[in-house]
């Protein structure tokens, strides 16, 4: 019966929630006036295709600050709690398979990571979803040759470093239209240039946020799955 739990709690959810929307999952649901206006002005008011970018860098990009502080914060707290007991770094990675396969497979992980982050303002992606990808790097080399090798190639405290870079360029961003008396964050209606729409150098500060976002989430990952392999090794 114990073992049952965890579906039959699983079931009783998805039951509520379909309860709980009702007939919208079937027909949808009508747009409501902030979306439909983030439909019809977001490319001229933002200079980005990819609206979902634009939502999240720009017309809500308090929010992210916000999120990337919390990131921050998380981060933080692990490495400081894993800092409390000295633990000694594996020099050992796993079956020589692994250690054959993971070499070949990084360079395009890390080739496909900062098209997420350079392009996620043209196509899907973005910064957030190419440090996750970035941060695997690290686990990836853990797992092939220990977290000894992947401290010597990049330390804890160089990726600490890096982090507390994404954070400050991400705040200065965020200040920066208050010096010609714009709102926090402001991207166009603070001067900044969006660009032709759909070429690599549009959307005025949200590609430089989504880069910024990149180094930060990319950092602090890595930082806080080094930490947890490293206490179970």
């Amino acid at each position: 019966m114990m073992r049952s739990f965890p579906l039959l709690l699983i079931a009783a959810l998805g039951l509520l929630l379909v309860f709980a929307l009702g007939d919208s999952l079937l027909t949808g649901t009508e747009i409501g006036p902030v979306a439909q206006h983030y439909l019809d002005n977001g490319v001229a008011e933002t200079g980005v295709y990819n609206l979902v970018t634009a939502v999240l860098l720009d017309y809500r990009a308090l929010d992210t600050l916000l999120e990337s502080a919390v990131i921050f914060a998380a981060a933080a707290a692990v490495w400081s709690l894993m800092q409390q007991r000295r633990l000694p770094d594996a020099e050992g990675g796993l079956s020589v398979a692994v250690r054959t396969l993971i070499p070949r497979l990084l360079p395009l992980l890390l080739v496909y990571s900062v098209h997420l982050a350079l392009f996620g303002h043209l196509t899907p992606g973005g910064g957030f979803q190419g440090g996750v990808v970035l941060s695997v790097v690290s686990v990836l080399l853990i797992a092939a040759f220990g977290t000894g090798y992947e401290y010597r190639l990049i330390s804890p405290n160089t990726k600490s470093r890096l982090e507390l870079l994404g954070g400050g360029i991400l705040v200065v961003i965020a200040l920066a239209p208050l010096v010609v008396g714009a709102a926090l964050l402001t991207n166009g209606g603070a001067g900044f240039p969006l660009g032709q729409p759909g070429s690599l150098f549009s959307g005025g500060t949200i590609p430089v946020l989504s880069l910024a976002i990149f180094v930060k989430v990319a950092a602090a990952f890595s930082l806080i799955l080094y930490s947890l392999l490293k206490k179970g090794s």
